[in-house]
């Protein structure tokens, strides 16, 4: 390929290759200056899915612009070859300058790492998740500038991706535990892999290097990584805090952000290159520490409150409800008392005891007294006399023996009646022929009340006659 035309690039030099393509250095020869051409290999031009992945690289790259991410220039599609045109940067990659140093030291490691946040959180805002953030995907230029690059596995949140679910996605050693699990990446899944670029910059070697490929995902899995102020002179232990929030297995307790990140990192370099700060200022990541317990310990007072204002209130309805059912309980017990129902009477045994009988007229009844063979006397206002045979299903008016007022009645002798009234009058009277007769009383007044009593000596047909009078009126 070297020499070679393709479009209106030529070919200079390899630069690299990786898994889907080779990288070349190459001439624009419209616009004379040197970009880097990446060109799809053979084997994977044939797939339609590489290809859809290569264009999708070109499509997600070129929409950002950011100092910290390599921009694309073009896409070709010519004489048999898919290309993607991108800035040339003069330099190495992150994974090469590692290698020939062994490690770096802190100041430049968190510089670089500023870098590598910015840019990846920008891709965040822009809706891109790179997936596979490495050494390796990091170009160094000549001014140190920190060059993020191959999206070609990166996925934009917004729109459905080419990759089967349950599909792993990324380089092993960077690899988030949500992914190693072929879960859907998130930003925290980018933070993870920039924690495990962290560590290997300050160490050489990745947390979970070592072992088979079963071991290593088990690492990430399952184990903590070693803590690196043990093992590198001079390392603050303040540095170990970062990395661990980074590689949480939890995507919830990483960074929530970038952004999140970057702050401690600056916390971190001006401790470096001013010293320790007053024991009463935190680190960004130990002031939101210490407001989410603040929030944390608000709430728990805010639920128990609520609770007990709950508690409250239900004791308060409960009571209130209770009270009204109390309330509607002796109301209807007090309808019950006034209106008899036969039905309803706690003492109701089959048959009602009571009957109403109508008289027939419209008049206060003085009184009423009724025998064992269903015969009955009524007195009424006005000296009205009733009498029933039938146990009162009919009355019949009769005859009053003289013009005065009647007030009392009772049964006496022979199934008859006595009726009682004004100046001492008083008759019998047999119910079947309606005939009075008039008896001889003392000298009184008004018979208000008669009783007829039996005392052992009488027989029930010659009784004995109690009647009680009022005194002479004046």
């Amino acid at each position: 390929m070297v020499g070679a035309i393709v479009g209106s690039y030529k070919i200079i030099s390899k630069l690299g290759e990786g898994g889907m393509g080779v990288v070349y250095k190459a001439l624009d020869l419209k616009l004379e200056r040197f970009v880097a051409l990446k060109i799809l290999n053979a084997q994977t031009a044939q797939s339609a899915q590489f290809i859809e992945r290569f264009k999708r690289e070109a499509r997600n790259q070129a929409k950002l612009n950011h100092p910290n991410i390599i921009p694309v220039y073009g896409f070709i599609d010519e004489q048999g070859y898919l290309g993607i045109a991108m800035e040339y940067v003069d330099g190495e990659t992150l994974e090469q300058i590692i290698d020939r140093k062994g490690s770096l030291e802190l100041g430049e490691t968190l510089d670089i790492l500023q870098q590598i946040l910015r840019g990846v959180g920008y891709a965040h805002q822009k809706g891109f998740i790179h997936r596979d953030i490495k050494p390796s995907n990091v170009m160094m230029d000549s001014e140190g500038v920190a060059k993020i690059m191959d999206f070609g596995i990166s996925k934009s949140i917004y729109e459905k991706g080419i990759t089967k679910t349950g599909t792993k996605i990324g380089t092993l050693l960077y690899m988030s535990p949500e992914q190693i699990n072929a879960e859907e990446p998130t930003r925290q899944s980018d933070i993870y892999s920039i924690g495990i670029t962290f560590y290997e910059m300050l160490s050489g070697i990745t947390p979970y290097e070592s072992g088979t490929e079963y071991e290593i995902m088990q690492g990430h899995l399952k184990k903590v990584a070693p803590k690196l102020s043990a093992a590198v002179p001079g390392l603050p232990p303040m540095v170990d805090k970062i990395i661990a929030k980074a590689l949480e297995k939890d995507q919830a307790k990483r960074f929530g952000s970038c952004d999140d990140f970057l702050q401690e990192i600056g916390y971190a370099l001006n401790i470096i290159r001013q010293g320790p700060t007053p024991s009463k200022e935190r680190s960004p990541m130990e002031e939101q520490h210490k407001e989410k317990v603040k929030k944390s310990v608000k709430f728990t007072i805010f639920a128990i409150l609520a609770f007990i204002g709950f508690v409250g209130i239900v004791y308060l309805f409960y009571t209130l409800i209770s009270g009204f059912k109390d309330t509607l309980k002796t109301k209807e017990q007090t309808v019950m008392d006034t209106s008899f129902s036969s039905n309803t009477n706690p003492y109701y045994q089959g048959a009602n005891v009571f009957e109403r009988l109508n008289t027939g007229i419209d008049l206060n009844l003085r009184s009423v007294a009724f025998n064992g063979a269903g015969a009955g006397i009524v007195v009424a206002d006005s000296g009205k006399l009733l009498i029933t045979t039938d146990n009162g299903s009919s009355w019949k008016t009769v005859v009053s023996p003289e013009p005065v007022e009647w007030y009392a009645t009772a049964t006496g002798g022979q199934n008859g009646f006595l009726i009682g009234g004004a100046k001492g009058a008083l008759y019998s009277v047999a119910p079947g022929d309606s005939v009075f007769r008039k008896l001889v009383t003392p000298p009184i007044s008004d018979i208000l009340h008669i009783e007829v009593l039996n005392n052992g000596k009488s027989s029930p047909s010659e009784p004995m006659v109690t009647c009680l009078s009022p005194m002479t009126r004046e």
